[in-house]
């Protein structure tokens, strides 16, 4: 596909939360209907105007039991690390393959990214990233698909990054490239940020004049399953990236949700997490 039959040469990133695909409180229980919701909406706004996107989807209910299970966001921490490295590959794939499945139905062209091949840390941050296989997707108007994973760690052999930062990080990365990102939307299991403190109402916006007390007093703890630090940390790394110029836009997987925050529009309800420069 040549470049000029895309509308826009932004690239919007998305990330569809393991709670909304699946049923979190479970084993493997996949949420089916509400795959195909999104992978519809996804290709709908692609129907009204090209775009480009990188989507990235969380474990859920395939990911977070086994690795609480093997303690595999330490890494080799005892004999059984490898086997729970191995059962937790497994398991990812599978839901991974169900959200490849939906979009090609579509009529996508999606193409399965495994973090681990493109994807390395030291000590559980991040030590190197490449993009050109994201950026060469782009260019060829394919769909670059990955997933909240394990990755292979110089220090303790393997740890796991959620399916955010991955994203984050791809979305750092493409700031070097010409394909530069324009906006995140995080699909999750809540309207947005909601404020613990006032009736689980959404806190609209989250910048620099509110960060603080939002981290501090606001966001709901995570589930005794989710690994990988949950609202919280989801505000911590879309704010950091707002930081770089590119904001975080949380929304609910309510039907149409995501195609309206595709589209622009502003009749959406949720969380916008930006940094206003200047």
């Amino acid at each position: 596909m040549k470049e000029s039959e895309y509308t826009d040469q932004q690239v919007i990133l998305i990330k569809l939360g393991g709670s909304i695909i699946t049923n979190k409180d479970g084993f493997k229980q996949p949420d089916i209907p509400r795959i195909n919701q999104l992978a519809g909406e996804i290709h709908r706004s692609n129907q009204n105007s090209r775009k480009l996107m990188v989507i990235a989807n969380g474990a859920g209910s395939y990911g977070h039991s086994v690795a609480k299970k093997y303690d595999t966001m330490d890494g080799l921490v005892n004999s059984e690390s490898r086997r729970g490295l191995v059962e937790l590959r497994k398991s990812l794939d599978e839901i991974h393959t169900m959200l490849i499945d939906r979009l090609a139905a579509t009529g996508e062209y999606p193409i399965s990214l495994s973090a681990l091949s493109f994807l390395t840390s030291q000590n559980h941050k991040p030590s190197r990233l490449f993009i050109d296989p994201v950026v060469n997707l782009l260019e060829h108007g394919l769909l670059p698909v990955t997933s909240g994973n394990a990755v292979t760690d110089s220090t303790t052999g393997f740890t796991i990054f959620s399916g955010e930062k991955v994203l984050n990080l791809l979305a750092l990365a493409l700031l070097k490239t010409n394909y530069k990102p324009k906006l995140v939307i995080q699909v999750s299991n809540s309207r947005g940020v909601e404020d613990r403190s006032k009736n689980a109402d959404t806190i609209p916006t989250i910048d620099q004049i509110n960060i603080r007390s939002v981290l501090r007093k606001s966001i709901h703890l995570p589930s005794s399953t989710d690994v990988t630090g949950g609202m919280a940390e989801k505000v911590r790394e879309a704010y950091a990236l707002a930081k770089k110029g590119v904001p975080t836009f949380i929304i609910s997987p309510q039907a149409d949700n995501l195609y309206k925050a595709l589209e622009g529009s502003t009749a959406v309800e949720g969380t916008m997490i930006r940094f206003n420069h200047g």
